[in-house]
């Protein structure tokens, strides 16, 4: 019996590995089509950093504008291109450079894969802090892109870097704990309801298996829980999502209160999972820019920040 669920967890982890692969492969066309522009923003830079990261920043006269703050935006899975872009669109008119996160079903099943991200996006940090300066951060994530947030604090509690002084602020929409990943995948996945319950158990029986991983996902969900370092949040959800549960979402909500944690949130009665943009554009826009206004620096006090002896070359750069 024991050989025959092990043959079974096997075969589920080559499934998925094949669902990997047909997703980069997509992905891969899709970049073919991609330029350093994008609708609705004039004079977009853009840099593939690898098949995780990119870094938007803004162009003026050939110059990319390093703008501070430093947005990490840590998509869910499944989001296209075009999806992005909006988020994208708003932060870099609000002046940030973005970097947009993107994960594969295996990077969030296989948690030192996950890690190595976070450790990119640390190793990032840490490089750009040398070249352009000191920049603060800002995180917002969407669905299974919580989990990567999770794995970022982890992270930050465990290695030397920078980034830990310059959080300022994040940002969850429909976060998803680690019990959430079952039903996140099977609803990112397919729409056939069938399918979604046969992915759905599959993992269950996946993660069951694999007890290692399940301590990974629980350190991380923990270290977010946790919030060693007070990072204001703002939560934006439904109580007409399957996947976030009002449960879990507001589970994160009081144990931040609870602390003393600066937090604020917006409940939708209506909006389905990582859609409350869409349902409700101006509000979302109007709840999310009070928020940053509140805890993050404005342009001035942004340059009020920069190191006077810091080289003007190394704040802009030439493309």
């Amino acid at each position: 019996m024991q050989i025959e669920t092990v043959n079974m967890a096997a075969s589920i982890e080559r499934v998925i590995c094949r669902v990997e692969s047909r997703i980069i492969v997509l992905v891969q066309r899709t970049c073919n089509f991609c330029t350093a522009t994008q609708v609705g923003v004039s004079g977009v830079w853009t840099q593939k950093i690898d098949h995780n990261l990119e870094l938007r920043a803004m162009k003026k006269d050939g110059v990319v504008q390093h703008a501070r703050p430093l947005m990490l935006l840590f998509g869910w899975m499944g989001a296209k291109r075009k999806h992005m872009q909006k988020y994208e669109e708003y932060y870099l008119n609000r002046g940030y450079t973005v970097l947009t996160v993107s994960s594969s079903p295996i990077d969030i099943l296989k948690p030192v894969r996950a890690q190595g991200i976070a450790s990119k996006i640390l190793n990032h940090i840490d490089d750009r802090s040398r070249n352009v300066g000191r920049q603060p951060i800002l995180l917002h994530g969407f669905s299974v892109g919580g989990y990567l947030i999770a794995e970022f604090h982890v992270k930050l509690n465990s290695e030397k870097t920078i980034a830990r002084d310059l959080i300022v602020a994040q940002v969850l929409d429909s976060p998803v704990d680690f019990d959430g990943i079952p039903k996140g995948f099977s609803t990112a996945l397919t729409n056939n309801p069938a399918l979604r319950f046969l992915i759905r158990n599959s993992l269950h029986l996946y993660m069951n298996m694999f007890r290692t991983s399940v301590l990974e996902f629980h350190k991380a969900s923990e270290a977010f829980k946790y919030n060693k370092y007070c990072v204001p949040s703002l939560f934006l959800y439904s109580k007409a999502d399957p996947v976030a549960t009002l449960e879990t979402v507001e589970g994160f909500i009081n144990g931040f209160d609870q602390r003393k944690i600066p937090v604020q949130s917006k409940c939708w009665h209506d909006s389905p999972h990582v859609s409350h943009y869409y349902y409700y554009p101006r509000e979302y826009t109007d709840i999310l820019t009070s928020f940053l206004d509140t805890y993050t620096p404005g342009t001035a006090d942004i340059e009020g920040r920069q190191d006077p002896d810091e080289d003007e070359g190394q704040r802009k750069m030439v493309v």
